[in-house]
């Protein structure tokens, strides 16, 4: 059979795209562009996914649909739009999400904010007590003074949760966790956006990988508020329309410990993990290819930081009004359970609010005064996360 005149071979194709390079007058001065692009633009095209089959393949030619979708995903890539907007998914944390260009591309520093975060909820940060059951620690900037207080993670919110990465990440990784009985339970997660249509993609993603899972599918609640699995999605700029029920303030069951039992309960506190717009639009290292992204995903006032530290005040806002809540509740627990004690049970500890952020390590320094200037105590630096308590 005769290769078609102006159809190529896989290999003909990816010799000729690997030698292209971007059009500066269309990518801007500081595009990134890989010949690994072009084989993963081909195996989209080819409706493949190992890069091995390329090379076992690579004397097949290429129908005429196949070669016309690479040569136009090629172009576009080549114009500097980014390489998981032209292919629809971006991996992240060993998971494929959808992305499109309304919420930003998962970045492969945000993959520590789930490491922290399972850490916070394993308590294994490091203490007085204990040294780094993570290697990551050992590079990290960690305030031992400040050191984590023993207390049961029972919701978790991600703010601007985008394409949903951080809060579906975190539900599965929780999910193994269950299964290996590391955990009693998995706390509620809500991840909350203020724009509806990343809430869709989010909600599509979580269908998607969640059900892959053999976990309950999506189901909806009304337009605003949705649940899937252990996760809940609700629109909200910021915190603005998170209204906490009542939670239980100690992870025991409502039934009596036994009468041996000397260790303090432990009261239950909130995760709250956020990714928030942090660029400085005056930055002059930037790529070029941010153009790309949305604006309102990556960009904020006050040199980068107004959402973040109007979160800082929201969350501070938060602590003050559950905070007292939960101590009477924790009471009332206390003194039910001392009727079934001989011995005198410790008072639990008051319930934390973490807050865990993404940043520019420039602006840590800025960040970290902020916060503790609102009552909250430093925990963790690594790489572009922060960590605190208050």
């Amino acid at each position: 059979m005769k290769t078609p005149r102006n159809n190529k071979t896989i290999k003909s194709w990816l010799s000729s795209a690997k030698q292209h390079q971007f059009d500066p007058a269309q990518s801007g001065s500081n595009p990134k562009y890989s010949q690994l692009d072009a084989e993963l633009i081909l195996l989209h095209a080819l409706g493949q996914t190992d890069r091995s089959w390329l090379t076992l393949h690579e004397n097949d030619t290429l129908s005429p649909l196949a070669q016309k979708t690479a040569d136009e995903m090629l172009r576009k890539r080549l114009s500097g739009i980014p390489l998981a907007y032209i292919l629809g998914t971006k991996e992240f944390y060993g998971r494929q999400f959808f992305i499109t260009p309304d919420v930003l591309i998962p970045r492969p520093e945000t993959e520590d904010l789930i490491d922290i975060a399972l850490s916070v909820l394993l308590n294994e940060l490091p203490s007085h007590k204990t040294s780094p059951s993570i290697d990551f620690f050992s590079n990290s900037c960690y305030n031992i003074d400040n050191a984590i207080s023993n207390s049961c993670i029972d919701t978790i919110l991600d703010i601007g949760t985008g394409s949903g990465c951080i809060a579906i990440t975190l539900a599965l990784e929780l999910q193994k966790l269950l299964r290996t009985k590391s955990i009693p339970k998995i706390p509620q997660i809500l991840a909350l956006d203020n724009s509806p249509t990343a809430l869709k993609i989010a909600q599509q993603n979580a269908h998607h990988l969640i059900t892959q899972q053999d976990t309950h599918r999506l189901t909806s609640q009304h337009n605003t508020h949705h649940s899937g699995a252990n996760i809940t999605f609700l629109h909200s700029d910021l915190l603005q329309n998170y209204h906490p029920q009542h939670q239980p303030p100690f992870t025991s069951s409502s039934a009596p410990p036994p009468s041996s039992s000397t260790a303090p309960l432990t009261p239950s506190s909130t995760l709250i993990i956020a990714n928030l717009p942090y660029v400085d639009p005056t930055w002059d290292w930037l790529s070029s290819e941010l153009t790309h992204e949305p604006s309102n995903a990556l960009y904020a006032p006050d040199h980068g930081l107004a959402l973040i530290k109007r979160l800082i005040r929201e969350t501070q806002n938060l602590h003050a009004t559950t905070t007292p809540q939960r101590a009477i509740a924790a009471s009332q627990h206390l003194a039910t359970t001392s009727l079934y004690h001989t011995t005198t049970t410790p008072s639990p500890t008051t319930p934390s609010l973490y807050l865990l952020l993404e940043t520019d390590p420039c602006q840590h320094p800025s960040i970290i005064s902020y916060a503790t200037q609102h009552h909250f105590h430093h925990l963790l630096t690594h790489h572009f996360a922060l960590l605190f308590r208050i």
